[in-house]
């Protein structure tokens, strides 16, 4: 069973409003080199990286099951045909 979450890490810049995201990585040190840039092109602003984990999407079958296993809404026509009728 794989991890319910991703561990992301994200650089944050404070330009007199409060923190604000600016971008995200799996990598640490692809958010240390990112900061080094913000900090030589715009100084007058702080920056930090923090921590974040958030929720992985489920897949659509942990989403539908039906009986006698899961059931795959990708690889069902009419599926896509009822969505696409109650959508009008």
């Amino acid at each position: 069973m794989s991890n319910r979450y991703w561990y992301l890490h994200v650089l944050q810049g404070d330009y007199g409003q409060g923190w604000e995201d600016i971008c995200q990585s799996e990598s640490r040190q692809e958010m240390r080199d990112d900061r080094d840039k913000y900090r030589e092109n715009a100084p007058e602003y702080n920056y930090r990286i923090i921590q974040r984990r958030e929720l992985k999407p489920q897949c659509p079958t942990c989403l539908f099951p039906g009986p006698g296993g899961h059931y795959d809404p990708c690889t069902d026509k009419t599926y896509w045909e009822r969505k696409a009728k109650q959508n009008g």
